[in-house]
């Protein structure tokens, strides 16, 4: 029983995170684009669009691992 409530909490505790990624480079895009409107210039716009991609790039491809992995144990 120990063990199947170990990985249960591993596979919670993973989903947890990815979710909180997600949502934390979603928080923080959102501010640097109302900055960006704030006062609209091609520097703020260019770094606000750069952010938003360098920030979800990351969460994309662990997402992507995660859900290869979890295939992969189905199997």
């Amino acid at each position: 029983m120990d063990a199947a409530f170990v990985r249960v909490l591993r596979i919670a505790l993973g989903v947890l995170t990815d979710r909180l990624i997600t949502m934390t480079a979603l928080i923080m895009s959102f501010a640097l684009a109302c900055w960006a409107m704030w006062g609209p210039a091609h520097e703020r716009l260019v770094m606000a669009g750069f952010f938003a991609v360098c920030v979800y790039l990351p969460a994309l491809l662990k997402e992507k691992k995660r859900e290869t992995e979890r295939n992969d144990d189905e199997s």
